[in-house]
């Protein structure tokens, strides 16, 4: 299933497929049609523009990215973040910034994390504002998920506004310590199959 901003989205099993339903359900969701894949991190071979962030506002965390089969969540190859809070820190994360910063829609991507494990997405923007949103879903299994550029939770930097504004120069994808059980502070997320969309979206203004 692809989940986006409330709404289910059935996911068909090939990825080509799963864009061109994506593509024209996007017009009942409010985003203009040329919306296009301008940017693909699949990890089916060596990828570079992913670094490690262990939240050292925050000491304790550990952790590191790593590129393998065994994180493949559609093809051969998938992108595993991995985590460990024994020593304390509120959350590590990827993040991956654009070989030329592009104005983007959305990002669709593919995660599976712990079933409790709290999710938060980064966008950083034009004007140096760092906007980010919970991802949330309370299940292990692999999730599709599209990340639309607004209704923002919090933000810093710049304007500080919770507004994004174009282009995007780099996405973050965190998991948090708060909400894993003593037993699981030491475990991984895997990445897969992260599309950036162009175009522009229709949306509501930022409350």
């Amino acid at each position: 299933m692809t989940q986006r901003s409330g709404l289910r989205i059935p996911a068909t099993p090939r990825r080509a497929s799963r864009l061109a339903l994506l593509l024209s359900s996007m017009v009942t969701l409010g985003l203009a049609a040329e919306v296009a894949p301008i940017h693909t991190e699949d990890f089916e071979v060596a990828t570079t523009g992913w670094t490690f962030n262990k939240g050292s506002e925050f000491p304790g965390a550990e952790g590191r990215l790593e590129q393998c089969a065994e994180a493949a969540l559609e093809g051969t190859g998938g992108l595993r973040l991995h985590f460990d809070f024994t020593g304390g820190g509120a959350y590590v994360a990827a993040y991956f910034t654009l070989p030329t910063p592009a104005d983007i829609s959305a990002v669709n991507l593919t995660l599976r994390k712990p079933s409790r494990g709290a999710i938060t997405f980064r966008a950083s923007d034009s004007e140096g504002q760092t906007c980010q949103k919970p991802l949330t879903f309370r299940h292990d299994r692999p999730q599709h998920l599209q990340v639309t550029m607004d209704r923002w939770a919090f933000s810093w930097g710049g304007p500080a506004d919770r507004h994004l504004r174009q282009p995007v120069t780099q996405i973050g994808i965190l998991i948090e310590q708060r909400e894993l059980p003593p037993d699981a502070l030491v475990g991984y997320v895997d990445i897969d199959n992260v599309v950036f969309l162009a175009g522009t979206a229709v949306v509501p203004e930022q409350q």
